[in-house]
């Protein structure tokens, strides 16, 4: 019995350990360029467009993020739902490097 335990503990790690580092080895700055971020959030998340989330706000946590990534904003429609165009990982990964641009 010990030895099942031990076998489903190891096994649990590991496929933490893997889901926890895929979205580390996912390019999100590459993502965000083929998402055409940029074009209205700027080159570091500041807003260029009036509607635009300010992705330097340090109150948008990568829930939030990764929320408005996959859904688009309830808001502002020019915020489009991009679950369609990438997998969750991505997503995840987009949202992560967007939080390199907060600005405390």
């Amino acid at each position: 019995m010990k030895a099942i335990f031990g076998i489903f503990i190891f096994a649990l790690a590991m496929f933490s350990f893997n889901n926890a580092s895929l979205s580390s080895s996912i390019d999100g700055k590459a993502l965000c360029k083929k998402g055409n971020c940029s074009s209205c959030h700027g080159k570091k998340g500041k807003s260029i467009l009036v509607k635009s989330g300010n992705l330097q706000n340090p109150k948008l946590t990568l829930e939030q993020r990764i929320k408005t990534i996959t859904n688009g904003s309830p808001t502002n429609p020019t915020m489009v739902a991009f679950k369609d165009s990438f997998t969750k990982e991505e997503i995840r990964a987009i949202a992560e490097y967007t939080m390199t641009f907060i600005k405390e």
